[in-house]
């Protein structure tokens, strides 16, 4: 699976789904290979491993299609290339949810030695 990601500016057609945001959101594309449709074509051991990544893909498409938030990442398009490649098109998420909490701890924990500094300084 290839990740591709587009800058910021108008999509194709101008069609987008609302955000929060008046300026448009960079997309990512996640493609399943071509490969994978001649690895099905084969019938070898690949071609059941590639049967469930598409499967999984699709699903993920039909799931976000569905969904409107501002915390999951927005949905912009599914469709299958003429070799057979399948392509997701979302917003570009930038950051991992694991990122998020880490700077989020991070920042706690800078809050506490602040407040402990504070405090032994209150004793001196």
């Amino acid at each position: 699976m290839f990740l591709y990601q587009r800058p910021p500016s108008t999509p194709p057609g101008g069609s987008q789904k609302s955000s929060s945001s008046s300026t448009p959101s960079p997309w990512a594309i996640k493609k399943l290979r071509g490969a994978a449709a001649a690895a099905k074509a084969r019938q070898d051991s690949t071609s059941t491993e590639s049967s469930v990544l598409a499967k999984r893909l699709e699903k993920e498409a039909t799931i976000l299609k569905g969904l409107s938030h501002p915390n999951i990442i927005g949905y912009r398009g599914f469709r299958r290339g003429s070799d057979g490649a399948r392509l997701l098109a979302v917003e570009n998420g930038e950051k991992s949810l694991m990122d998020m909490i880490d700077e989020i701890k991070e920042e706690a924990e800078e809050a506490v030695n602040n407040c402990l500094l504070l405090k032994s300084n209150e004793k001196d």
